[in-house]
Protein backbone atom coordinates (compact mmCIF):
# COMPACT_ATOMS: atom_id res chain seq x y z
CA UNK A 1 0.00 0.00 0.00
CA UNK A 2 2.64 2.20 0.93
CA UNK A 3 4.68 1.68 -2.49
CA UNK A 4 1.19 2.35 -4.27
CA UNK A 5 0.72 5.85 -2.47
CA UNK A 6 4.42 6.68 -2.97
CA UNK A 7 4.05 5.69 -6.88
CA UNK A 8 0.61 8.07 -6.77
CA UNK A 9 2.21 10.68 -5.33
CA UNK A 10 5.24 10.92 -7.27
CA UNK A 11 2.91 10.55 -10.79
CA UNK A 12 0.97 13.35 -9.11
CA UNK A 13 3.88 15.67 -8.39
CA UNK A 14 5.58 14.82 -12.02
CA UNK A 15 2.18 15.86 -13.21
CA UNK A 16 1.86 18.61 -11.53
CA UNK A 17 5.55 19.35 -11.82
CA UNK A 18 5.17 18.46 -15.75
CA UNK A 19 1.90 20.72 -15.84
CA UNK A 20 4.48 23.87 -13.51
CA UNK A 21 6.95 23.45 -16.77
CA UNK A 22 4.21 23.68 -19.12
CA UNK A 23 2.38 27.08 -17.68
CA UNK A 24 5.52 28.42 -17.39
CA UNK A 25 6.59 27.44 -21.28
CA UNK A 26 2.90 29.06 -21.75
CA UNK A 27 3.17 31.76 -20.17
CA UNK A 28 6.71 32.30 -21.67
CA UNK A 29 5.65 31.89 -25.03
CA UNK A 30 2.57 34.14 -24.38
CA UNK A 31 4.34 36.97 -22.64
CA UNK A 32 7.11 36.25 -26.01
CA UNK A 33 4.37 36.94 -27.89
CA UNK A 34 3.12 39.88 -25.95
CA UNK A 35 6.61 41.45 -26.16
CA UNK A 36 6.65 40.34 -29.89
CA UNK A 37 3.51 42.28 -29.95
CA UNK A 38 4.45 45.15 -27.82
CA UNK A 39 7.50 45.70 -30.23
CA UNK A 40 5.87 45.51 -33.46
CA UNK A 41 3.15 47.82 -32.18
CA UNK A 42 5.89 49.78 -31.33
CA UNK A 43 7.50 49.69 -34.60
CA UNK A 44 4.67 50.28 -36.14
CA UNK A 45 3.74 53.07 -34.40
CA UNK A 46 7.01 54.73 -34.87
CA UNK A 47 6.53 53.81 -38.79
CA UNK A 48 3.08 55.51 -38.50
CA UNK A 49 4.87 58.67 -36.69
CA UNK A 50 7.79 58.58 -38.70
CA UNK A 51 4.81 58.55 -41.68
CA UNK A 52 2.74 61.27 -40.22
CA UNK A 53 5.48 63.62 -39.70
CA UNK A 54 6.68 63.02 -43.54
CA UNK A 55 3.39 63.55 -44.34
CA UNK A 56 3.30 66.60 -42.45
CA UNK A 57 6.74 68.02 -43.44
CA UNK A 58 5.42 67.70 -47.53
CA UNK A 59 2.56 69.40 -46.39
CA UNK A 60 5.00 72.54 -44.71
CA UNK A 61 7.04 72.28 -47.65
CA UNK A 62 4.24 72.47 -49.80
CA UNK A 63 2.97 75.55 -47.64
CA UNK A 64 5.94 77.27 -47.96
CA UNK A 65 6.25 76.64 -51.56
CA UNK A 66 2.84 78.15 -51.98
CA UNK A 67 3.89 80.79 -49.34
CA UNK A 68 6.72 81.88 -51.62
CA UNK A 69 4.49 82.38 -54.56
CA UNK A 70 2.52 84.31 -52.67
CA UNK A 71 5.35 86.19 -51.66
CA UNK A 72 6.89 86.76 -54.75
CA UNK A 73 3.46 87.67 -56.48
CA UNK A 74 3.75 90.32 -53.69
CA UNK A 75 6.88 91.43 -54.37
CA UNK A 76 6.05 91.76 -58.51
CA UNK A 77 2.98 93.17 -57.55
CA UNK A 78 4.77 96.09 -55.23
CA UNK A 79 7.53 96.61 -57.66
CA UNK A 80 4.84 97.27 -60.27
CA UNK A 81 2.81 99.09 -57.80
CA UNK A 82 6.52 101.42 -57.10
CA UNK A 83 7.13 101.78 -61.02
CA UNK A 84 3.87 102.85 -61.55
CA UNK A 85 3.87 105.48 -59.01
CA UNK A 86 7.42 106.09 -58.13
CA UNK A 87 10.10 104.52 -60.89
CA UNK A 88 8.67 105.47 -64.53
CA UNK A 89 7.59 109.51 -63.49
CA UNK A 90 11.25 109.70 -62.28
CA UNK A 91 12.64 108.00 -65.33
CA UNK A 92 9.79 110.31 -66.97
CA UNK A 93 11.36 113.70 -64.96
CA UNK A 94 14.70 112.26 -65.39
CA UNK A 95 13.99 111.94 -69.04
CA UNK A 96 12.56 115.34 -69.29
CA UNK A 97 15.22 117.27 -67.71
CA UNK A 98 17.93 115.57 -69.50
CA UNK A 99 15.79 116.52 -73.22
CA UNK A 100 15.40 119.82 -72.12
CA UNK A 101 19.05 120.31 -71.06
CA UNK A 102 19.65 118.66 -74.51
CA UNK A 103 17.82 121.35 -75.84
CA UNK A 104 19.61 124.36 -74.31
CA UNK A 105 22.68 122.99 -75.08
CA UNK A 106 21.45 123.24 -78.71
CA UNK A 107 19.87 126.10 -78.18
CA UNK A 108 23.57 127.49 -77.33
CA UNK A 109 25.21 125.51 -79.97
CA UNK A 110 23.31 126.69 -82.64
CA UNK A 111 22.99 130.73 -80.94
CA UNK A 112 26.77 131.05 -80.71
CA UNK A 113 27.27 129.35 -84.41
CA UNK A 114 24.27 131.94 -85.84
CA UNK A 115 26.35 134.96 -84.00
CA UNK A 116 29.66 133.55 -85.47
CA UNK A 117 28.03 133.53 -88.79
CA UNK A 118 26.59 136.82 -88.26
CA UNK A 119 30.15 138.26 -87.22
CA UNK A 120 31.84 136.71 -90.46
CA UNK A 121 29.04 137.78 -92.65
CA UNK A 122 28.97 141.48 -91.33
CA UNK A 123 32.85 141.79 -91.30
CA UNK A 124 32.70 139.89 -95.08
CA UNK A 125 30.10 142.63 -95.54
CA UNK A 126 32.50 145.26 -94.53
CA UNK A 127 35.45 143.92 -96.37
CA UNK A 128 33.86 143.71 -99.39
CA UNK A 129 32.20 147.33 -98.85
CA UNK A 130 35.98 148.46 -97.96
CA UNK A 131 36.88 146.90 -101.19
CA UNK A 132 34.49 148.05 -103.01
CA UNK A 133 34.49 151.90 -102.06
CA UNK A 134 38.47 151.19 -102.11
CA UNK A 135 38.65 150.15 -105.56
CA UNK A 136 36.03 153.35 -106.69
CA UNK A 137 38.22 155.72 -104.97
CA UNK A 138 41.38 154.47 -106.70
CA UNK A 139 39.50 154.55 -109.91
CA UNK A 140 38.26 158.16 -109.01
CA UNK A 141 41.94 158.83 -107.87
CA UNK A 142 42.70 157.79 -110.89
CA UNK A 143 40.71 159.63 -113.46
CA UNK A 144 41.58 162.55 -111.59
CA UNK A 145 45.44 161.97 -111.67
CA UNK A 146 44.99 161.87 -115.45
CA UNK A 147 42.97 164.47 -115.74
CA UNK A 148 44.82 166.34 -113.93
CA UNK A 149 48.05 165.21 -116.13
CA UNK A 150 45.81 166.12 -119.36
CA UNK A 151 44.74 169.77 -118.53
CA UNK A 152 48.32 171.10 -116.24
CA UNK A 153 48.16 173.61 -114.24
CA UNK A 154 44.96 174.89 -114.98
CA UNK A 155 43.82 171.78 -113.12
CA UNK A 156 45.74 172.93 -110.39
CA UNK A 157 44.15 176.08 -110.19
CA UNK A 158 40.38 174.20 -110.20
CA UNK A 159 41.94 172.36 -107.31
CA UNK A 160 42.33 175.23 -105.27
CA UNK A 161 39.52 176.59 -106.18
CA UNK A 162 37.36 173.81 -105.39
CA UNK A 163 39.23 173.82 -101.87
CA UNK A 164 38.21 177.22 -101.48
CA UNK A 165 34.69 179.48 -100.69
CA UNK A 166 33.46 180.76 -104.31
CA UNK A 167 33.77 184.50 -103.84
CA UNK A 168 31.15 186.55 -105.34
CA UNK A 169 30.04 190.60 -105.64
CA UNK A 170 29.89 191.61 -101.78
CA UNK A 171 27.13 194.10 -101.17
CA UNK A 172 26.83 194.97 -97.52
CA UNK A 173 24.24 197.21 -97.95
CA UNK A 174 21.78 194.25 -99.44
CA UNK A 175 22.48 191.24 -97.50
CA UNK A 176 21.77 192.81 -93.80
CA UNK A 177 24.79 194.25 -93.24
CA UNK A 178 23.46 197.65 -91.23
CA UNK A 179 25.64 200.33 -88.74
CA UNK A 180 24.51 201.42 -85.81
CA UNK A 181 25.26 205.47 -86.24
CA UNK A 182 28.49 206.93 -84.43
CA UNK A 183 28.95 204.24 -81.94
CA UNK A 184 30.10 202.25 -85.31
CA UNK A 185 28.00 198.68 -84.23
CA UNK A 186 28.25 196.29 -87.00
CA UNK A 187 25.64 193.40 -87.17
CA UNK A 188 26.31 190.65 -89.38
CA UNK A 189 23.72 188.23 -89.72
CA UNK A 190 24.65 184.35 -90.98
CA UNK A 191 23.12 184.62 -94.34
CA UNK A 192 25.86 187.48 -95.34
CA UNK A 193 28.16 184.72 -96.16
CA UNK A 194 25.51 182.40 -98.03
CA UNK A 195 23.57 185.25 -100.44
CA UNK A 196 25.74 187.25 -102.24
CA UNK A 197 28.55 187.35 -99.81
CA UNK A 198 30.97 184.08 -99.55
CA UNK A 199 28.75 181.02 -101.02
CA UNK A 200 30.76 177.59 -99.67
CA UNK A 201 31.00 175.27 -103.12
CA UNK A 202 32.98 172.35 -101.77
CA UNK A 203 32.88 169.83 -98.56
CA UNK A 204 36.48 171.65 -96.50
CA UNK A 205 34.94 174.91 -97.29
CA UNK A 206 31.07 174.03 -96.28
CA UNK A 207 33.12 172.78 -93.34
CA UNK A 208 34.62 176.03 -92.44
CA UNK A 209 31.77 177.55 -92.96
CA UNK A 210 29.01 175.44 -91.50
CA UNK A 211 29.19 176.91 -87.43
CA UNK A 212 28.38 180.82 -89.16
CA UNK A 213 25.04 178.91 -90.31
CA UNK A 214 24.55 178.44 -86.47
CA UNK A 215 25.30 182.14 -85.26
CA UNK A 216 22.34 184.22 -84.26
CA UNK A 217 24.57 187.34 -85.02
CA UNK A 218 27.50 188.79 -85.40
CA UNK A 219 28.66 191.69 -83.44
CA UNK A 220 31.63 194.01 -84.89
CA UNK A 221 32.64 196.98 -82.64
CA UNK A 222 34.65 199.79 -84.47
CA UNK A 223 35.22 203.15 -84.13
CA UNK A 224 33.57 203.70 -87.89
CA UNK A 225 31.74 201.83 -90.58
CA UNK A 226 34.19 202.16 -92.77
CA UNK A 227 36.70 199.87 -91.53
CA UNK A 228 35.20 196.97 -92.10
CA UNK A 229 35.11 197.62 -95.97
CA UNK A 230 39.31 198.23 -94.89
CA UNK A 231 39.66 194.37 -93.00
CA UNK A 232 37.60 192.41 -95.47
CA UNK A 233 39.68 193.57 -98.58
CA UNK A 234 43.31 193.24 -96.83
CA UNK A 235 42.05 189.48 -95.99
CA UNK A 236 41.34 189.42 -99.43
CA UNK A 237 44.57 190.88 -100.33
CA UNK A 238 46.96 188.52 -98.56
CA UNK A 239 44.86 185.39 -100.11
CA UNK A 240 46.88 184.84 -102.63
CA UNK A 241 50.29 185.41 -101.27
CA UNK A 242 49.50 182.52 -98.82
CA UNK A 243 48.00 180.24 -101.34
CA UNK A 244 50.87 180.86 -103.66
CA UNK A 245 53.05 180.18 -101.46
CA UNK A 246 51.35 176.24 -100.55
CA UNK A 247 50.08 175.36 -103.61
CA UNK A 248 52.33 177.66 -106.01
CA UNK A 249 49.05 178.78 -107.51
CA UNK A 250 48.76 182.04 -108.40
CA UNK A 251 45.25 183.30 -107.65
CA UNK A 252 45.57 187.13 -108.84
CA UNK A 253 45.44 185.91 -112.37
CA UNK A 254 41.68 184.62 -112.40
CA UNK A 255 39.37 187.20 -113.40
CA UNK A 256 36.63 186.51 -110.71
CA UNK A 257 39.46 186.99 -107.77
CA UNK A 258 41.15 190.45 -109.25
CA UNK A 259 37.33 191.53 -109.33
CA UNK A 260 36.62 190.51 -105.95
CA UNK A 261 39.88 192.41 -104.51
CA UNK A 262 39.47 195.64 -106.72
CA UNK A 263 37.89 198.08 -104.00
CA UNK A 264 36.21 199.99 -106.69
CA UNK A 265 34.47 197.28 -107.33
CA UNK A 266 32.99 196.69 -104.02
CA UNK A 267 29.77 199.05 -102.54
CA UNK A 268 30.48 201.32 -99.50
CA UNK A 269 28.65 200.72 -96.17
Amino acid sequence: MMDVKFLADTKMADSKRELEMQKASFNQEVNTKKAEAQLAYELQAAKEQQKIRLEEIEIEVVQRKKQIIIEDKEITRTEKELTATVKRPAEAEAYKMQQLAEGRKIKAVLTAQAEADKIRLIGEAEASSIEVIGKAEALRMKLKAEAYQQYGEAAKTALVLEALPMVGDIQFNSTGVRTSGKSGLLVCLPNVFTTRGLAPKSSIASAVAAPLARTGEIVILSGEGSRVTGELNRLLAELPVSVNALTGVDLTKIPMLQKLMNPQSQTAI
